[in-house]
């Protein structure tokens, strides 16, 4: 199980800044899964979302459909220096 999201920041370019429970501070890159129909949509609304923390994943839009698997933000971010 990977650690909690309890920190995030939209980034231009799709990308996500987190901060995570253990103190990590990583970048997200979220360009790969645009190809998927469920985030398909961001690709036009990108500067104009808020997200927000849900559950310990980050949500991107307002009814909480639109999120990604925890262990999957954690394992394919990169860790900013």
């Amino acid at each position: 199980m990977s650690p909690k999201v309890i920190k995030v920041n939209l980034i231009p370019d799709f990308k996500l800044e987190l901060l995570f429970s253990t103190g990590e501070l990583k970048l997200f890159n979220v360009k790969p899964y645009l190809k998927y129909q469920v985030y398909n949509g961001l690709t036009n609304t990108w500067p104009l979302i808020k997200p927000y923390l849900c559950n310990g994943t980050v949500c991107l839009d307002e009814k909480g459909y639109i999120d990604f698997d925890p262990d999957i933000l954690y394992l394919e971010s990169e860790v900013i220096s």
